[in-house]
């Protein structure tokens, strides 16, 4: 009842960048001490960005069954939405002023123990959509595998084993450098894309071309035979699955059964070449999404946009 009376509402304080002014202060997300564009005053605008670590959003990816995790928004079933969000170069976590005073005053604290001063700008995506108030055409890898793996599901070709929403939706990008985090969010990029490949309608397309198979050969090696059959050198075929091969390789080092020191191995590697997890994830994603656009041609499947 305080939360919907005005007069006993509480409101956190949060250190935010002061876009209007140009400077980082620390201020309550009231409505009394922020302005918006129309108003005269040296008040911080309303969307003036609050910055938060990373982990602030290990909370609502770990309680799926109570909060949806949007690509760009949090909502707590029946109690509360949070309607924007991103992450910067910098990996850390941002929204404005006046959606932090949008939730609950419990709420707001809880994004307050993980605020911080800005370590960069805002994501280009956030500024192109929030600040300037256009469509964002950037390339994002994942987003872009999620929309062809939508349509092929759509398409229903014989050898693809829909994925639906819920896998969608559940696969996403490592918000932290938590090596558990990494690995949850590889093998739900596995099972989004490799387990949607089916090995006995491949293994029929690929035995029907002329091509001789192990009986122990999963599916992506019978892909890469039927990529074969399709009309690719075998060196071409197998450039194609490698991006693939590569992700669920890892996914049983880093999820299976794999030695101690292989999954070390395997954390050192990918911190090494790309500076830390959530880079490496897109640089993966990235790759898998060049190699499935790549099998959709073999196949004359044209994904419309």
């Amino acid at each position: 009842m305080d939360e919907d009376d005005p007069k006993k509402r509480q409101y956190a304080i949060f250190k935010i960048y002061d876009r209007k002014n140009a400077t980082n202060v620390e201020t309550s997300c009231a409505p009394a001490y922020r302005s918006n564009y129309f108003q005269k005053s040296n008040l911080p605008w309303d969307v003036s960005p609050a910055f938060f670590r990373p982990e602030v959003l290990l909370r609502f990816k770990a309680d799926p069954e109570k909060f949806t995790l949007e690509d760009r928004s949090i909502t707590c079933r029946n109690a509360w939405h949070l309607k924007t969000f991103d992450i910067n170069e910098a990996g850390q976590v941002h929204t404005y002023l006046c959606y932090l005073a949008d939730l609950p005053y419990e709420e707001q604290l809880y994004w307050q123990s993980f605020n911080e001063w800005p370590q960069g700008p805002i994501s280009e995506r956030a500024h192109q959509t929030d600040i300037m108030g256009d469509w964002y055409t950037g390339y994002d890898p994942l987003n872009a595998l999620k929309h062809t793996i939508l349509k092929l599901d759509k398409l229903q070709p014989e050898w693809w084993k829909p994925r639906g929403e819920a896998l969608s939706d559940a696969t996403r990008y490592p918000a932290t450098d938590s090596t558990k985090e990494w690995a949850d969010e590889i093998m739900a990029l596995d099972q989004l894309l490799v387990e949607g490949f089916l090995v006995k309608p491949l293994r029929a397309l690929a035995e029907a071309g002329g091509r001789k198979l192990e009986t122990s050969w999963q599916a992506l090696k019978v892909l890469q035979e039927v990529l074969i059959v399709k009309g690719r050198s075998e060196e071409d075929a197998k450039e194609i699955i490698t991006p693939i091969q590569r992700l669920h390789g890892l996914r049983t080092i880093v999820k299976g059964h794999a030695t101690a020191d292989k999954k070390k191995a395997a954390e050192v590697e990918a911190r090494t070449k790309h500076g830390n997890f959530r880079a490496h994830f897109t640089k993966m994603t990235a790759d898998c999404d060049e190699s499935l656009n790549e099998i959709l041609s073999a196949f004359e499947i044209v994904i419309e946009g």
